[in-house]
């Protein structure tokens, strides 16, 4: 009999297959894929994390955030333990769904009119010409101000000088 080097809150047949539940599409029929080790040991986090903490509300996220900092802790020999698991449920996992192949889903593109529709704008803009005036404008009597040696504001204009 091999010794376990960690003590299970799951029983193997609950640890290993995988969950009947999952986020993905309803109208999606293809099973899950098969988990991983660090998928197998968060799923046992999980339940052993909810057993010690009864009766809280307990969100995923933080579950989640939990193992990972637990996993990163952990000797290299628990995870090689659970890297067996992994390959044990891979290998329950292809006696269930022996034709399972794994499709990612494609990202989706931007339609083509919202790409056309920018390509467009920015040829318009290209081929506009924009006029610089050829004669020199006059410059328009703005007053200016300037602050004096004791930090009162002079507005100078070209017929008084005001003091504020």
């Amino acid at each position: 009999m091999h010794t376990v080097p960690y003590e299970f809150s799951l029983n193997f047949d609950d640890l290993i297959y995988s969950s009947k539940t999952s986020r993905r599409s309803k109208n999606n029929n293809d099973p899950p894929g098969p988990q991983d080790s660090f998928v197998l040991f968060r799923k046992d986090f999980e339940a052993k994390y909810r057993l010690l903490h009864k009766g809280e509300k307990i969100v995923s996220k933080k579950i989640s955030s939990l193992a990972a900092e637990s996993w990163n802790v952990q000797p290299p020999f628990l995870k090689s333990f659970f890297k067996q698991l992994e390959f044990e449920a891979l290998n329950k996992h292809k006696e269930m769904s022996p034709h399972y192949r794994y499709r990612p889903s494609k990202k989706k593109k931007p339609s083509n009119n919202v790409l056309g529709e920018i390509c467009l704008n920015f040829v318009t803009l290209q081929s506009q010409v924009i006029e610089i005036p050829t004669q020199t404008s006059t410059i328009l009597d703005v007053p200016t101000a300037k602050v004096s040696d004791n930090n009162t504001i002079d507005v100078v204009d070209d017929s008084n000088t005001f003091r504020g």
